[in-house]
């Protein structure tokens, strides 16, 4: 950090900052199918990559950060297990801990990726996982230990004719006193602090990988070809790694399709129907389509919206033609309270033919005689 202080105000440094849409990007979610089987999985991956930290930066994700993404995962009834996509040389001993607890303690399979490197705090987390699976032959892994950096400035500052005081209260005496020791030459007080934290790296590594040696934990590298069995349990690509995870979350069933394995029936009657099929089995209550039972249920859908559309139009008219029969009902009032509706006749043409509508009960009646009269005339 000092080499970037150093240069943080000339134009040869410059940060990238990591936008919203990249950090969503670090968390996915794959359809796996489970080998030999005809079981689809869901798997959450959360890709953590370069320098570890506790809390989010403008450039990075903090740890705090991916633990959240790992609870969210776990209780998601969606997602079945979890990859955790990692290269990261690892990061700062405030936020391990509790990641990796994180790790730890999800109750859904945890695979750990390593794709390129997983050293340091990295390896530590990828030691929480079920599984760890190196990508290469070559991938890194180890570095189990704790080391810190302190930058004695005092000759620089000296240089640029600053001198610094630093002044403590007469009760803390002990302030910095590791780093004021190590300032004049005594490293051991710094040495004794790295040490506990050291041993509990060492507890933890050794509790979740029992096979790592000690050899293994003093603070070298290796590369995953030469430590399979121990600081990781194989090789392969991301998606044996995703495969891996998938069959984690799948309990034990045979390898032949048989509608005797904890299938049972599903009633979706109509669905069934509309895919062309007898009926829906299923052993963990999801319904899967193929893609010409998918186009079979499309269509009947289709004509259904079709019926709807039609049944609405119909409707409609029945609507109106109530609308109608209201109105012609309220005419034939108003006719039958006309004026001079009591009686009517009607005379016949000078050819003697007489048509009598005396007697009528009202004035409709006996518009209507004289209009089913003249149309016998015609």
């Amino acid at each position: 950090m000092t080499a970037l202080v150093a240069g943080l105000f000339t134009p040869n440094i410059e940060f990238e900052r990591m936008e919203p849409e990249e950090r969503a990007a670090l968390a996915s979610i794959h359809s796996v199918s489970v080998a030999d089987t005809d079981t689809i999985r869901r798997v959450g991956v959360i890709s953590m990559r370069g320098v570890l930290s506790k809390y989010d930066s403008m450039c990075s994700v903090g740890m705090e950060s991916y633990a959240r993404m790992i609870r969210e995962f776990d209780v998601d009834p969606e997602i079945d297990a979890i990859v955790l996509n990692i290269d990261s040389p690892g990061g700062t001993v405030a936020g391990t801990e509790e990641l990796g607890a994180a790790i730890k303690g999800a109750t859904k399979p945890v695979v750990g990726f390593v794709n390129g490197m997983a050293a340091s705090a990295a390896y530590w987390l990828c030691s929480a996982c079920r599984k760890i699976v190196a990508g290469t032959d070559t991938s890194i892994v180890g570095s189990i230990g704790v080391m810190c950096t302190w930058a004695d400035m005092r000759g620089y500052y000296a240089q640029q004719g600053i001198v610094i005081r630093d002044i403590y209260a007469p009760q803390s005496g002990d302030k910095n006193s590791e780093t004021r020791a190590a300032a004049d030459g005594n490293l051991k007080p710094m040495q004794d602090h790295l040490s506990v934290l050291a041993e509990k790296f060492h507890a933890v590594v050794r509790a979740n990988r029992p096979l790592v040696t000690v050899e293994q934990m003093t603070g070298s590298t290796y590369f995953a070809k030469d430590v399979v069995g121990t600081l990781v349990d194989t090789i392969g690509n991301f998606e044996e790694a995703l495969s891996i995870a998938a069959s984690l979350a799948t309990p034990s069933a045979p390898k032949t399709k048989s509608t005797t394995r904890n299938m049972s029936k599903m009633n979706y009657a109509a669905l069934a129907a509309a895919a062309g099929v007898a009926a829906f089995e299923s052993a963990d209550g999801s319904i899967t389509l193929t893609a010409e039972q998918a186009a079979a249920v499309e269509a009947h859908i289709g004509a259904f919206s079709a019926i709807k559309n039609q049944q609405a139009e119909v409707s409609k008219l029945q609507q109106e033609l109530k609308e109608k029969d209201t109105q012609l009902a309220e005419l034939r009032e108003q006719l039958d309270n006309a004026p001079g509706a009591e009686t009517a006749s009607v005379s016949a043409p000078a050819d003697g033919t007489k048509t009598d509508v005396a007697g009528a009960a009202n004035f409709g009646e006996a518009l209507s005689n004289a209009i089913e009269f003249v149309k016998s005339q015609n």
